[in-house]
């Protein structure tokens, strides 16, 4: 007697691996703006104990504005990680799809030799 499986959706939604999902531009944009701000925010802060003046505006950039573009960075990481899910749930491709750049392209392989002519 066969078992009765449980309908889990389509197919494909079983092969899912979550760092995949994070491989689409818009996450990718979000997730580089929120290193840079993080990395900033503690650059500042850091400038801010050393400091020995006192600088108002140190303050309201290190406390202020960069934990507004790290919050952003992060709610760019969740939308595009939403979209690339309902985007492979619909059965389109993948965005995370970047073009290849080996140096067996021909667009690519032509300036690679002639840096490396010019180079060494």
């Amino acid at each position: 007697m066969p078992e009765d499986k449980k309908d889990e959706g389509p197919a494909h939604l079983d092969t899912f691996i979550p760092g995949k999902l994070i491989k689409n531009p818009l996450s990718m944009v979000g997730l580089a703006l929120a290193v840079v701000a993080f990395a900033n925010i503690l650059f500042l802060i850091l400038v801010d104990i050393i400091s020995t003046n006192a600088n108002p505006y140190m303050g309201v950039l290190a406390y202020m504005v960069m934990p507004g573009f790290l919050i952003l960075g992060l709610l760019l990481v969740v939308v595009g990680i939403t979209l690339e899910r309902r985007r492979r749930v619909r059965g389109l491709s993948d965005a995370s799809r970047f073009p290849k750049s080996t140096s067996t392209t021909r667009s690519v392989r032509g300036p690679t030799v002639i840096e490396r002519r010019l180079c060494c």
